[in-house]
């Protein structure tokens, strides 16, 4: 299993936040109909990853509030800023780094509690939903390295999900 160091994640985001500099600007964030926000802090194409497109995330996820079962057409780290999103692995495995530096790997079917100071690494083959089912909004920071022009997440397309 990669390890996902709090150091690397760190780094991860500051090259993230150089890269962005000077990307155009943004749309002011908007709710979908779920109420989840997700805003694009900037993103980036890096020289270094032909046809990939390097991004950063904030997500407010509000109590009651259901991510659709999804996956991203790339490599996505996120880490939880405020709150617990439970956290289901449809397909594939997802890695996690919890607050206290622990490594843990979870295979599809597993559903696991993301809380503060964790973080997850999912990868292009790892589908997954969540929730949030606590009485207050999750907030978490995303930085992924992504398919140019293709959507941030896309739906899973198994009706058994």
């Amino acid at each position: 299993m990669p390890r996902l160091s709090t150091a690397r994640l760190a780094v991860a985001l500051a090259i993230t936040l150089a890269a962005c500099g000077g990307a155009a600007a943004t749309p002011a964030p908007s709710a979908g109909p779920t109420g989840i926000i997700r805003e694009s802090l900037g993103s980036s194409l890096p020289g270094n990853a032909p046809g990939e497109r390097l991004a950063l995330w904030h997500y407010i996820i509000p109590a009651g509030s259901k991510l659709a079962p999804h996956y991203h057409p790339g490599w996505q780290i996120a880490r939880i800023a405020a709150g617990t999103l439970t956290y289901t692995v449809l397909t594939g495995t997802v890695n996690v780094q919890r607050a206290n530096g622990a490594q843990e790997s979870y295979p599809a079917g597993q559903t696991i509690m993301l809380a503060t100071g964790d973080s997850v690494l999912e990868n292009p083959d790892e589908h997954h939903k969540a929730e949030n089912a606590g009485t207050v909004a999750v907030e978490l920071w995303a930085t992924s390295l992504l398919t140019d022009g293709a959507e941030v997440a896309i739906p899973d397309p198994s009706p058994a999900n």
